[in-house]
Protein backbone atom coordinates (compact mmCIF):
# COMPACT_ATOMS: atom_id res chain seq x y z
CA UNK A 1 0.00 0.00 0.00
CA UNK A 2 1.29 3.39 -1.00
CA UNK A 3 0.61 5.84 1.55
CA UNK A 4 1.57 9.86 1.45
CA UNK A 5 2.52 11.59 4.46
CA UNK A 6 5.09 14.05 5.72
CA UNK A 7 7.73 14.74 3.02
CA UNK A 8 6.72 12.32 0.50
CA UNK A 9 4.91 8.34 -0.71
CA UNK A 10 5.78 5.96 1.52
CA UNK A 11 5.51 1.98 1.21
CA UNK A 12 3.54 0.46 4.22
CA UNK A 13 2.60 -3.06 4.84
CA UNK A 14 -1.17 -3.80 5.61
CA UNK A 15 -0.12 -5.11 9.41
CA UNK A 16 1.46 -1.90 9.93
CA UNK A 17 -1.46 0.09 8.90
CA UNK A 18 -3.87 -2.31 11.04
CA UNK A 19 -1.60 -2.20 14.10
CA UNK A 20 -1.55 2.14 13.84
CA UNK A 21 -5.53 1.59 13.52
CA UNK A 22 -5.54 -0.12 16.53
CA UNK A 23 -2.96 1.60 18.55
CA UNK A 24 -5.54 5.05 17.34
CA UNK A 25 -8.73 3.92 19.02
CA UNK A 26 -6.50 2.98 22.33
CA UNK A 27 -6.06 6.34 22.33
CA UNK A 28 -8.82 7.95 21.68
CA UNK A 29 -10.61 5.42 24.57
CA UNK A 30 -7.98 6.29 27.23
CA UNK A 31 -8.62 9.77 26.19
CA UNK A 32 -12.60 9.38 27.22
CA UNK A 33 -11.93 7.78 30.21
CA UNK A 34 -9.86 10.93 31.36
CA UNK A 35 -12.02 13.33 30.61
CA UNK A 36 -15.28 11.44 32.32
CA UNK A 37 -13.46 10.79 35.00
CA UNK A 38 -11.90 14.10 35.74
CA UNK A 39 -15.72 15.50 35.87
CA UNK A 40 -15.93 12.93 38.61
CA UNK A 41 -18.05 10.29 37.09
CA UNK A 42 -17.21 6.63 36.69
CA UNK A 43 -15.72 5.71 33.58
CA UNK A 44 -17.66 3.73 30.93
CA UNK A 45 -16.25 0.55 29.99
CA UNK A 46 -15.54 0.88 26.35
CA UNK A 47 -13.02 -2.11 25.60
CA UNK A 48 -13.80 -4.14 22.36
CA UNK A 49 -15.07 -7.16 24.33
CA UNK A 50 -17.93 -4.94 25.98
CA UNK A 51 -19.14 -3.67 22.37
CA UNK A 52 -18.71 -6.66 20.69
CA UNK A 53 -21.50 -7.65 23.56
CA UNK A 54 -23.58 -4.90 23.41
CA UNK A 55 -24.06 -4.89 19.68
CA UNK A 56 -24.67 -8.34 19.84
CA UNK A 57 -21.08 -9.68 18.00
CA UNK A 58 -20.62 -11.69 21.00
CA UNK A 59 -23.10 -14.10 21.40
CA UNK A 60 -23.03 -16.56 24.62
CA UNK A 61 -23.44 -20.38 23.20
CA UNK A 62 -23.14 -22.13 26.21
CA UNK A 63 -21.89 -21.93 29.69
CA UNK A 64 -18.34 -23.83 30.79
CA UNK A 65 -18.92 -26.66 33.46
Amino acid sequence: MLQEGRGGVYEIQGGLMLAQTIHHSNVHREQICAIVTSLGLEAPDVSGWRFGKETGRIVPQRALA
